[in-house]
C-alpha cells in the first residue's frame, strides 16, 4: 500500500506543474497520486481546482466528477461541478447542480448566487430576482448579492432599483468589472453617455483585455460624436479580436463620421463579409473603390471575398490589381500564389509568387506548404 507521504509529494509536484502553467505533466501527477488512493474524494477535488485555475474546463468537470463518484455529498465538489457546467455554457445542468449544493447546504451564499447566474442565462428573471434576493437577506453586505439582484432588475427594465444595487455592489468593490458593465448599460439606456463611458473606461481598467468592453467603448464614443476616439477604441477592439463583425463596423462608422467614405465602406465591407454576407460585402466594397480605386485593401478584399464564391478568375484580377497598387504586399502575393498554384493549376505562375514571396520576406518560406518548398531553394 502507498504511504501518505508518496501520495502528498505526487500532489506538490503536480501544483509545482500547475504554477508552471504545465497542463499535461500536472495532470500526470495527480493522475499517478488518484492510481495510488482511488477512493480519496480529496484527490479529485483537488486535481479539480488545479485544472480549474489552468482553464482546463473539461478535465475539471471530469475530477470533480471523480470526487462525487467517491463522495456524492461533498458540497464543494458539487458547487464546484456545478461552476464549470455554467462556464461551458451548460447552464440547465449547472442550474441543477447549484440546486443539488443548495439541498446539501440550504443555506450556502455561493451556491445561492450561482443559481442565481444560471437562472439569467437562461432568461429566467423574474426566479432570478427571488433567488437574488434571498442571496442577499443570507449575507446583506455581498457585493456579489447586491449585483445579481441589480443584474436582475436591469433585465426586467426596473431601472432605478437596479442602480441602487449596482451603486452598491461598486461601492463594497471598487473596480467589480461585472457591476461596472451592467451600471454602464444602465446609463446608456437612461442617454447619460458620460456615466456610462466612465464606469466602462473603469471596467475596462480592470480586465483590459474584454473585448465586449472595448466594443462598448467605442459605440458609446460614436454615439456621442467623438469618432476619432472612436477609431482607436475600435481598433483596440480588432486587436484582441480581428475577427470580430462589429469591431469593423464601429470602426467604418466612425470613418464614415471623419467624412472618410472610402475606409468606412471598406470596414463596413468587411463586417459584413465576418458576418458571411459575401454579396452585401461586395457591394460596400465597390462603394470604397469609387471614393477611392486606388485603396489596394478593398482589392484584395474583393479578391478573398471572389475565392469564397468560386469565382476564381475575378479573384486572380482583383489580386493583380492590388499588386498594382502596392506590389510589395506580401500576404496578396502568397494568396495569388496559392490561387494558381493548387486552384488554377498554373503552377508555374504560382511558383513565380512564391517566389516573390520568399524574396520580400525571407522567414516566410517556411510557412510555405510542403509541396511549394520542394520546388524553392530555403534562403540562404
Amino acid at each position: 500500500m502507498s504511504s501518505r507521504r508518496e501520495i502528498d509529494a505526487l500532489v506538490r509536484r503536480a501544483w509545482t506543474f500547475v504554477d508552471a502553467a504545465q497542463a499535461g505533466p500536472a495532470i500526470e501527477q495527480f493522475d499517478r497520486a488518484i492510481a495510488m488512493a482511488p477512493g480519496e474524494a480529496d484527490l479529485y477535488l483537488e486535481k479539480g481546482v488545479a485544472m480549474f485555475k489552468l482553464g482546463r474546463l473539461e478535465d475539471a468537470l471530469g475530477a470533480f466528477d471523480g470526487a462525487l463518484a467517491q463522495a456524492p455529498r461533498d458540497i464543494t465538489a458539487t458547487a464546484n461541478r456545478a461552476k464549470v457546467l455554467r462556464l461551458l455554457g451548460r447552464a440547465e445542468e449547472a442550474l441543477a447542480g447549484y440546486e443539488r449544493a443548495l439541498e446539501l447546504a440550504p443555506g450556502n451564499v455561493k451556491a445561492m448566487l450561482g443559481r442565481v447566474d444560471a437562472l439569467s442565462a437562461l432568461g429566467r428573471y423574474d426566479e432570478a430576482l427571488t433567488a437574488a434576493e434571498a442571496a442577499l437577506a443570507a449575507d446583506p453586505k455581498s457585493p456579489d448579492g447586491h449585483y445579481w439582484l441589480g443584474h436582475a432588475l436591469l433585465e426586467l427594465g426596473r431601472l432605478e432599483a437596479a442602480k441602487e444595487e449596482l451603486d452598491e455592489a461598486v461601492g463594497g468593490r471598487p473596480g467589480f468589472f461585472d457591476a461596472l458593465k451592467d451600471r454602464a448599460r444602465l446609463h446608456q439606456k437612461e442617454s447619460r453617455l458620460e456615466s456610462a463611458l466612465e464606469d466602462y473606461v473603469t471596467a475596462q481598467r480592470a480586465k483590459p483585455d474584454d473585448v465586449e468592453v472595448a466594443l462598448s467603448i467605442t459605440e458609446v464614443l460614436i454615439h456621442m460624436g467623438r469618432s476619432s476616439e472612436a477609431l482607436g477604441t475600435a481598433q483596440r477592439a480588432m486587436s484582441l479580436n480581428q475577427n470580430e463583425p462589429r469591431a469593423w463596423r464601429y470602426k467604418g462608422r466612425a470613418h464614415m463620421a471623419q467624412k472618410n467614405p472610402a475606409h468606412g465602406h471598406l470596414c463596413l465591407g468587411m463586417a459584413l463579409f465576418l458576418e458571411g454576407q459575401h454579396e452585401e460585402a461586395l457591394k460596400d466594397l465597390d462603394l470604397a473603390l469609387e471614393h477611392d480605386p486606388r485603396l489596394g485593401q478593398a482589392w484584395s478584399n474583393k479578391a478573398v471575398i471572389y475565392d469564397k464564391l468560386g469565382r476564381k478568375d475575378d479573384a486572380l484580377a482583383a489580386y493583380d490589381k492590388a499588386l498594382d497598387i502596392d506590389p510589395r504586399q506580401v500576404a496578396i502575393w502568397h494568396n495569388k500564389g496559392m490561387l494558381l498554384y493548387f486552384h488554377l493549376g498554373r503552377e508555374d505562375e504560382g511558383l513565380r509568387c512564391f517566389k516573390e514571396v520568399v524574396r520580400l520576406d525571407r522567414t516566410r518560406w517556411f510557412k510555405l506548404p510542403e509541396a511549394v518548398r520542394a520546388r524553392i531553394p530555403a534562403p540562404a
